[in-house]
């Protein structure tokens, strides 16, 4: 049995969990379109034991409950069975049901490839499931279920529906809201006949209209089963993975080879959602399954905080942070759809990062609800300007600026620059570094740690001070050393703000993440691991944090679950300190020690380590016992 360990979170008020699309198949069905269809029943499975393993208050199935569709002769059968499996699991009685199109039938589109829903197919769901619009309370918040697959029919249901909704939305009340079909994917106004994945008009606009005007602060869908959400005023919308199997056509958004079957089956993006409310607002964690039905059983899986107060984990986003793509025509759709990927900005939430580092441009272009919507997570931009900028303050979009300049030092003009704006940040770009193995020189951006003093004089000497300088941590020198040199700047300098570049290793990049950001935390600054996505096709291959179909990679995991133990050593001055030559790095400070061992000396651990035990490279959380022999990096915080 999967086992969770939420020691990092803050409390809540209560938590509930939000499943989708898990596709039970009956064992002998007579389809073998694709392989990874003979895993969607023990994949669903293994979700069901991990809600369950969390306890929530509730449940949310988002419909599709089973592979089959009300024509098909199987289809009681299945759905019987995919019920008896949330039984099993203890959690039939605790699970509000969402009416999917595999569930009721799809929507009235003469192009869809199945039935649309029908007097007949809803009664059967009735007698079997229950109602398929319906409230309940929790916590101050109203939970509210649509059938999505009624709108726009002709249906008596569906003028009892609308007249329902309408009667609840009247009323002033935090309202969450679940319905299987995304009201839209990218934009309100998008088409619909011949699209597979939206609620068509009139009733799109309707059902808008009511959100727009009514207290409806979440709402949920699913169906496409791939990740999307988007900022819609004060209403946060976000469409729910699938547990079982993804959706070939939206793997067009990624410049990489395709996932496994096509696409189908983008193993990295299968999970389920944990939501926490808490002080009024919605915490929610995407729990990653990877399709595993056989999950290890050592440790618990430690979860981490998605909106930390203050992180000194920040993220370089080299390539654009929300593009829009177009997914070609394609079954089951009859028409191009455009959409925007927000796995980076999703996954910035999901690593509790603090900062992103972008260029102005693409600050510029995010849409403003975006960036109004990364500041509610506490992700703050850093926008970088090569060549002469504008102050702070009127940057479009940017919480800071960071001045690059051609050259180590800053000539006149940038020194102008550097008076006029508010905690100003300075960043050399520097051509002409010779890199071994290389036979054209490098572009250095960024000082290294023995240029500071002659920046300072610099500085100093134009009469300024309280600037902050962009520094590239040095993976060849001691981290201690850094750390230490790092504390001792020249006057004129605020601060630094660091650089942590990734190689193309990804057991290397552990090591690589951990230092720099331990070296961070002393010097309590922001530290930038870069790239956030992979460099694959450029004179420098890189891995990021994300691979090309931006998946996390497990450098992600141990920057996500370092940088949330780092942010327990509460404030004071911290202190770090090599250990006695086994391989390890001691953090001390007021709040209590961190003390990280890299993967070649794990083996050395005791069996009586105390705290807080995590193997960052798997993200669980370890007691003595399940200390093992096998290399990996771990960490073990002691509260003071």
């Amino acid at each position: 049995m999967t086992e969770f360990d939420r020691s990092l979170l803050p409390a809540a008020q209560f938590e509930f969990v939000v499943i989708a699309d898990t596709h039970y198949m009956l064992a002998e069905a007579d389809d073998d379109e694709f392989d990874s269809r003979r895993h969607q029943t023990r994949r669903a499975a293994q979700v069901l034991q991990q809600v369950a393993a969390l306890d929530p208050q509730f449940v949310v199935h988002m419909g599709d409950l089973v592979q089959e569709y009300p024509e098909r002769t199987g289809f009681d059968r299945a759905q019987q069975e995919a019920l008896d499996q949330l039984l099993e699991a203890g959690l039939l009685g605790r699970t509000h049901f969402v009416a999917g199109n595999h569930d009721v039938g799809d929507k009235p589109d003469d192009t869809m490839p199945t039935h649309p829903v029908t007097e007949d197919s809803l009664r059967r769901w009735e007698r079997r499931v229950g109602r398929s619009w319906y409230r309940w309370d929790a916590g101050g918040v109203r939970f509210l279920v649509v059938n999505s697959q009624l709108l726009n029919t002709p249906l008596p249901a569906a003028r009892e529906q609308r007249l329902w909704l309408e009667t609840e939305l009247a009323s002033g009340e935090p309202t969450c809201l679940f319905l299987h079909l995304p009201p839209y994917l990218h934009r309100p106004n998008e088409p619909s006949l011949g699209h597979y994945d939206n609620v068509a008009e009139l009733d799109r606009s309707w059902l808008l209209a009511l959100i727009d005007a009514a207290d409806v602060r979440w709402m949920f869908a699913a169906h496409v089963h791939f990740p999307f959400a988007d900022p819609r005023g004060a209403c946060r919308y976000r469409i729910v993975p699938s547990a079982s199997f993804t959706r070939p056509g939206f793997g067009h958004l990624f410049a990489s080879t395709p996932a496994p079957e096509h696409g189908r089956d983008d193993r990295g993006k299968l999970g389920f959602l944990l939501c926490r409310l808490r002080d009024g607002e919605l915490d929610v964690h995407l729990v990653r399954t990877r399709g595993v039905v056989d999950p290890p059983t050592e440790g618990a899986r430690l979860l981490t905080p998605v909106s930390p107060s203050a992180s000194l984990l920040g993220l370089t986003v080299h390539h654009q942070l929300a593009p829009s793509g177009v997914v070609p025509v394609a079954y089951p759709s009859a028409i191009p759809q455009t959409v925007r990927n927000d796995i980076p900005r999703l996954s910035s939430y999901e690593l509790g990062a603090g900062w992103l580092r972008l260029p102005m441009s693409e600050v510029s272009r995010l849409e403003p609800s975006l960036r109004r919507e990364l500041r509610e997570h506490g992700v703050r931009l850093q926008a970088t300007q090569l060549g002469p900028a504008l102050a702070d303050g009127a940057q479009p979009g940017a919480d800071r600026v960071e001045l690059q300049i051609a050259g180590p030092w800053p000539n006149d003009t940038d020194l102008a620059v550097l008076r006029s704006a508010d905690a100003p940040i300075l960043c050399p770009v520097v051509p002409g570094q010779r890199v071994p193995g290389k036979q054209h020189p490098r572009t250095r951006i960024g000082y290294r740690l023995d240029e500071l003093g002659e920046l300072g004089l610099r500085l100093a000497a134009a009469g300024l001070a309280g600037v902050w300088a962009v520094c590239r941590y040095d993976h060849a020198s001691s981290p201690v050393d850094q750390a230490l040199q790092a504390q001792r700047l020249p006057a004129a300098l605020a601060g630094l703000v660091w650089l942590c570049d990734l190689g193309e290793d990804d057991v290397g990049n552990h090591g690589r993440a951990v230092a720099a950001l331990l070296v961070a935390a002393v010097t309590r600054t922001v530290i930038f691991l870069e790239p956030l996505r992979d460099f694959d096709r450029t004179m420098d291959t890189r891995h990021g944090l994300l691979d090309t179909l931006c998946n996390p990679r497990s450098t992600a995991t141990v920057a996500r679950c370092l940088s949330a133990l780092l942010n327990r050593m509460g404030p004071g001055q911290l202190e770090l300190l090599d250990t006695d030559g086994d391989g390890s790095l001691q953090l001390k400070g007021a709040g209590g020690s961190l003390r990280v061992w890299m993967s070649a000396t794990v083996s050395g651990l005791s069996s009586e380590v105390e705290g807080i035990c995590v193997d960052l490279v798997r993200g669980v959380r370890l007691d003595a016992r399940q200390l093992s022999t096998r290399p990996s990096t771990v960490a073990v915080f002691e509260e003071t």
